[in-house]
């Protein structure tokens, strides 16, 4: 509200309680009148098209149409002389007893203060008799409406504790907090606050039990701010605003707020000490080998007593500490992890603390709760030693062990003469003996003379040898052997064979790349297997059918037990037939193969059966005419699968006689007769 219009107000009450004459008709009522501001119409009804103004009905009022009153209606500004004509004249018979209405529209009300009076033309009487001008004003000003730049916060209560608890409140009277808003310069009687709590549209209910959100603000501008409100959203940085209107309904603008952190649930409590994976509990050690494994370190922090989750629940912050210096992770809000919590600490931070130790260096890992603005240390902390030193060239890949500043190793085979082969190449002539590893030591720094220095080499991950290198020189070849029991062991194939080096003490240390070797080496011997049932000097007739029939059965195959066969392994029985004792002449159609079933331990270390199905398919058509009774043959092996891939073994040969004497062209084992030629 204006100041200036409360002024008008009271100067023209003043002026007019001595100028009041008996004559005068009674004032008429506005629509929409403020009360104890008399002449202030609301803003609700200001800014209405229509708006009543309501002349009480007069004595001795007409009650013939044909002779009717005559009303008169005049309004001007307060500080203009009356118009001579009215704005509005109309006649009456008969008013109401209500009144009679009269509209004053809104283009005839702006804002600011307004002069209205009546006149009746009483025809019974004869006279006309007026109103005195009574005061209209139109106040759209809001409280702080002088007011330049946002509208200021509330301010606390002087006691506000942060956070603000449940404690807190319980010890309030009526457990009520009061806050204040601030002195204002365009401060009115009447004026009233909209009090909002957590960014609500919705003011709250500052009085217990009523319904109405409005609170006239007192001299001294506090407001209450109930428990009973605050319980109504959960515990975080929580907001308090208001909206101030003056008596006449016009609000300012909301304000800025006033953010506190409500703690009504329980701090956290009962902390434990975190742990650290692959150290504590364990070994007590994060070392190269840890810290490549989860590039860095993880951090778990237990469950403690009255953890509060969401958005404005607890956060931990981890921090390490070591002589060097401390580093605080990056915070890790609780929301919905499941505890323990894992906090990551990255290598980087590692190689900070660590510094250029060589050694053990001793690092103490300690946390807090953040709960929004209080925090809540933990008074276990957890102590672990870490080693992060190794010897060798800088890695420009840490914390991967592979560091491709170590030369990859070379690798070569010797044949009986003592010659060597190809690089990175084992073939037959190598079998039986030792190969050759040619390391070349590296020449980023450290270099090699920095200090001593153990190379360890490896075949198939298997430690196959090792040295000690107490000066060792960039670009010198260095030389160890693969012994030829670990490359008989592991097979051929590509094998893979790399280097490690470190230093006496620690359990550090740097791989270097891989190098691939093909290795053809190894010569595996798989034994013939053993046809069943055969006649004379290694026929198949038709008595080593099982069973003999006809019609004949299976042949019988056994495979003999192998040190290449293992518990699980597929071995796959192959037969061809040939026109020819010699095995020259296939015949395509007698080709086949069946699989056996996984093998057992017992099948491993005896040997087994196989039964090939069968006589019609695997024998009868090698000898299909009675030209052909005098030759024929089977040639029948097995086959495995290694890592180094599919082998065959030695092949059984036995010669196959199919056809019985006897009628004009014979029979065959199945007593059908033999075709002629």
């Amino acid at each position: 509200m204006d100041r200036k219009t409360l002024d008008i107000i009271r100067s023209f009450e003043n002026r007019r309680r001595s100028s009041t004459r008996l004559t005068d008709l009674p004032d008429g009522t506005y629509e929409g009148q403020v009360p104890g501001f008399p002449g202030l119409i609301d803003r609700f009804t200001a800014l209405k098209e229509t708006m009543e103004f309501l002349i009480p009905r007069w004595p001795d009022f007409s009650i013939e149409p044909e002779k009717p009153d005559t009303v008169r209606v005049w309004m001007w500004p307060l500080d203009d002389p009356q118009p001579a004509d009215p704005f509005i004249t109309f006649i009456v018979s008969s008013p109401p007893a209500t009144g009679v209405s009269v509209n004053i529209a809104l283009a005839r009300r702006p804002p600011g203060a307004h002069l209205i009076r009546y006149e009746v033309s009483v025809e019974t009487v004869g006279n006309d008799s007026r109103s005195a001008p009574q005061l209209l004003i139109v106040d759209l000003a809001p409280p702080y409406y002088s007011h330049v730049g946002p509208i200021p916060p509330p301010l606390p209560p002087v006691d506000l504790p942060t956070p603000a608890s449940l404690v807190y409140f319980l010890g309030l009277p009526n457990e009520t907090a009061w806050f204040r808003v601030p002195p204002y310069l365009d401060l009115m009687p009447g004026d009233y606050g909209l009090f909002y709590y957590n960014n609500s549209d919705t003011p709250y209910l500052p009085t217990a039990g009523s319904t109405d959100p409005k609170w006239v603000l007192p001299a001294d501008l506090s407001f209450p701010l109930p428990l009973s409100v605050v319980q109504g959203s959960p515990d975080g940085l929580r907001s308090v605003r208001y909206e101030l209107h003056d008596a006449a309904g016009n609000p300012a603008k909301l304000s800025a707020q006033y953010l506190f952190d409500v703690a009504l649930f329980p701090e956290p409590s009962n902390f434990k000490a975190p742990t650290i994976d692959l150290a504590v509990p364990g070994d007590q050690l994060l070392d190269r080998q840890d810290t490549a494994q989860l590039n860095g370190a993880i951090i778990r922090v237990p469950a403690y007593d009255d953890f509060l989750r969401g958005a404005d629940g607890d956060v931990l912050s981890v921090t390490l500490t070591t002589s060097l210096g401390s580093q605080t992770l990056a915070d890790v809000p609780l929301g919905n992890n499941v505890f323990p919590l894992q906090v990551h600490a990255p290598y980087a931070v590692l190689v900070l603390l660590y510094g250029a130790t060589v050694g053990l260096l001793s690092m103490t890992v300690s946390y807090v709760i953040r709960r929004r603005s209080v925090t809540y240390p933990a008074t276990f902390t957890t102590t672990t030693d870490i080693n992060l030193f190794v010897v060798g060239p800088a890695n420009p890949n840490d914390p991967d062990q592979t560091n491709p500043n170590l030369n990859a190793p070379i690798v070569r085979g010797e044949d009986a003469t003592g010659t060597e082969g190809n690089d990175n190449e084992l073939i037959p002539d190598h079998a039986n003996r030792r190969a050759n590893v040619y390391i070349v030591l590296w020449s980023v720094a450290p270099t090699p003379d920095a200090r001593p220095f153990t190379l360890y080499l490896f075949y198939e991950g298997v430690q196959v040898g090792q040295l000690f290198v107490p000066s060792g020189v960039a670009n010198q070849v260095v030389t160890l052997q693969i012994p030829w029991s670990v490359i008989s062991e592991h097979g051929n194939g590509l094998k893979r064979v790399h280097y490690a080096i470190g230093a006496e003490g620690s359990t550090n240390r740097q791989y270097s790349p891989v190098t691939l070797v093909t290795v053809t080496a190894n010569i595996i011997n798989l034994a013939p297997p053993v046809v069943r049932n055969l006649i004379g000097s290694g026929i198949i007739n038709c008595t080593s059918f099982r069973p003999v029939g006809p019609p004949p059965g299976n042949i019988v195959v056994f495979i003999p037990a192998s040190e290449h066969f293992t518990v699980g392994m597929i071995v796959t029985v192959h037969w061809k037939g040939y026109r020819d004792d010699a095995g020259t002449i296939e015949v395509p159609a007698v080709a086949g193969s069946k699989d056996s079933p996984p093998l057992t331990q017992a099948m491993v270390n005896l040997g087994f059966e196989v039964e090939l199905e069968d006589y019609f398919t695997r024998f009868k058509p090698i000898q299909p005419t009675h030209d052909d009774r005098l030759a024929g043959s089977a040639r029948v092996y097995y086959s495995i699968v290694l890592a180094s891939g599919p082998v065959n073994s030695s092949e059984a040969t036995p010669r196959v006689r199919g056809q019985l004497v006897g009628g004009a062209t014979g029979t065959f084992c199945d007593g059908t007769a033999v075709p002629a030629p």
